[in-house]
């Protein structure tokens, strides 16, 4: 009998590892998409010699881990082992590779710093990926260097997109000043979308006034600021 008791114990131990694991890869596979909501799904490209590389949602480190910290473009990058990280050569490799090798270091503002420094020499259709990869690194501290590519017209459409969304999720701060320069920009895809996200919060409409607008906003942010002191 006490062998019995032992065994049937030893049964009711490995039925619930084995529940355990079956609902970590189900926990695994749901959070597999954390894109903001709205933002345009992000494109799976091949890179050379290996398989499609999946990049739907951001790698690595998550939002806000750069907003204490100073970004220095002058401070080089890291790799994985500790040693200055080169910069890839656009001519040999692909826009996928040169974001991936970038997203290899450990020196988490450098990621940042690397991927604001060399968006310009990235193609357009690159230019989505990129965007993924950098607004989880950014904190609303540092989100004007977001606003500058979502107002750049060089930036591609569907990035101007991903960072329209990604500010409608960001706090006060960050979200009205970036909403109100693409409501300013000319030809802005999301420029309507941008006046009614500012409608909506401030609760006044002040048409293509830019300066009243500007003006409720700050006004707004220093009592935003006063209170929270």
């Amino acid at each position: 009998m006490p062998m019995m008791v032992v065994s049937m114990q030893r049964l009711l131990i490995a039925i619930a590892s084995a529940a355990a694991l079956c609902l970590a890869v189900w926990l695994g596979f749901s959070a597999g998409d954390s894109r903001p909501v709205g933002a345009p799904a992000i494109p799976t490209r091949k890179t050379k010699g290996s398989e499609a590389a999946k990049t739907d949602g951001p790698v690595g480190p998550q939002a806000g881990v750069v907003q204490d910290t100073p970004t220095d473009p002058a401070k080089p990058m890291t790799t994985m082992s500790g040693s200055p990280a080169t910069a890839p050569e656009a001519s040999t490799l692909s826009g996928p590779e040169v974001i991936e090798q970038w997203m290899s270091s450990t020196d988490i503002p450098g990621i940042a710093r690397a991927i604001l420094a060399g968006f310009p020499k990235l193609d357009p259709k690159d230019h989505l990926l990129a965007v993924s990869k950098l607004a989880p690194l950014v904190g609303d501290e540092q989100f004007d260097s977001l606003k500058r590519l979502a107002v750049d017209p060089a930036t591609s459409a569907d990035a101007k997109e991903y960072l329209f969304h990604d500010a409608v999720n960001r706090s006060a701060e960050a979200k009205w000043p970036m909403m109100f320069a693409i409501m300013a920009a000319s030809g802005h895809p999301q420029a309507q979308e941008a006046h009614q996200a500012l409608v909506s919060d401030l609760g006044a409409d002040y048409g293509a006034n830019q300066g009243q607008w500007l003006a409720r906003i700050q006004a707004d942010l220093k009592e935003r600021a006063q209170i929270g002191k």
